[in-house]
């Protein structure tokens, strides 16, 4: 059970993990589009 439960966290850390980096790589191609403009 303790396997299952930290299989699940380690999952979930790596999908937040992706959430915040997709979010911040978002960012910097927006701000990289203004500063060509």
């Amino acid at each position: 059970m303790a396997e299952r439960g930290f299989y699940s966290f380690y999952v979930g850390e790596i999908n937040l993990i992706q959430k915040l980096g997709g979010l911040s790589w978002q960012t910097i191609n927006e701000q990289d589009e203004s500063i060509r403009r």
